[in-house]
């Protein structure tokens, strides 16, 4: 089974809607970006049936520890 891409999500969103690609990447920028602007602002996002999503908080620790923490939370957001 191969990777599902944004692009390829948007087909699909298209698809379904019956609209052109365009639509459908609109639609999924407008979720996306939704989702986005929710996390940024600390709120926890939560699609019932998907998953939900929050950013953690980091306390005081170690610089090594921090650091690996730090990356892990930004690619959790990729």
């Amino acid at each position: 089974m191969g990777d599902l891409r944004k692009s390829d999500i948007a087909g699909c969103v298209a698809d379904k809607l019956g609209g052109s690609k365009a639509e459908g990447e609109r639609a999924l920028n407008a979720v996306l970006e939704s989702v986005h602007e929710a996390l940024a602002n600390g709120d926890k996002v939560v699609l019932t049936g998907f998953g939900s999503f929050s950013i953690l908080s980091l306390i005081h620790i170690s610089e090594p520890t921090r650091r690996y923490a730090i990356s892990y939370a930004v690619f959790c957001l990729k």
